[in-house]
């Protein structure tokens, strides 16, 4: 029996110290790998593409760059400038006069249903009348040069001199004076005298108005 017993004890000995070995083995073997976590690879972020910038189209090369737009003249009456001739008149026909500009000498002066007429009519222009002429500056290169006429215009002053200044004279109107601008060239004129003195209209407002004569003539 007590053989029997040792056999069996031994067998448990056996047994555990088996059960013992194995287990210790697992569990170092555990202990000595460690466990490997992969971390996450970081992808690489992706910066958005840039959006193109539009750039504003090149507006066609005209030759004006840099330059201010004119915008075109307005063909108007107020806004038109105005060119002026004066002279004596030295022919007449029905469509035009010839007239001696300081100047611009002789020019022959045509004029029509556009002509504004002021102080004289058509049917009265003579041949030693004093006229001023607005025309729009083109003139031809013929011989005479050649204008169109806007207006055609002279104001006479008739009256006796009543009064001779260094400047000018005072001329009576029937009882209404104007001091009178003489031109260069025009004759000595002397107290009493009557005479024709032809102007562009244009009068000062004062008293006596004052008025500058283009040509003078004694009676």
């Amino acid at each position: 029996m007590k053989k029997v017993f040792l056999v069996v004890i031994l067998l448990c000995v056996l047994a555990v110290g088996v059960y013992v070995a194995t287990n210790g083995n697992r569990d170092i073997s555990q202990a000595a790998t460690p466990e490997f976590t992969a971390e996450p690879t970081a992808e690489p972020t992706a910066e958005p593409a840039a959006e193109p910038t539009a750039e504003p189209a090149a507006e066609p090369d005209d030759g004006m760059a840099g330059q201010t737009a004119v915008e075109p003249e307005e063909q108007q009456e107020d806004g038109q400038e105005i060119f002026g001739l004066s002279g004596l008149i030295t022919e007449v026909t029905g469509e035009y006069v010839v007239i001696t500009d300081a100047e611009q000498g002789e020019v022959q002066v045509n004029y029509g249903e556009e002509t504004a007429f002021e102080g004289i009519e058509a049917g009265s222009l003579a041949v030693g009348q004093y006229v001023y002429v607005d025309y729009d500056g083109k003139m031809t290169r013929s011989l005479p040069p050649q204008v169109f006429a806007l207006r055609l215009y002279t104001h006479v002053v008739t009256g006796t001199v009543s009064a001779v200044q260094e400047d000018g004279v005072t001329v009576d109107q029937d009882g209404e004076e104007v001091v009178l601008h003489l031109p260069e060239g025009a004759p000595e004129l002397s107290v009493g005298q009557r005479v024709t003195a032809y102007t562009n209209g244009m009068m000062t407002m004062s008293l006596p108005p004052q008025m500058s004569a283009g040509y003078v003539t004694v009676e």
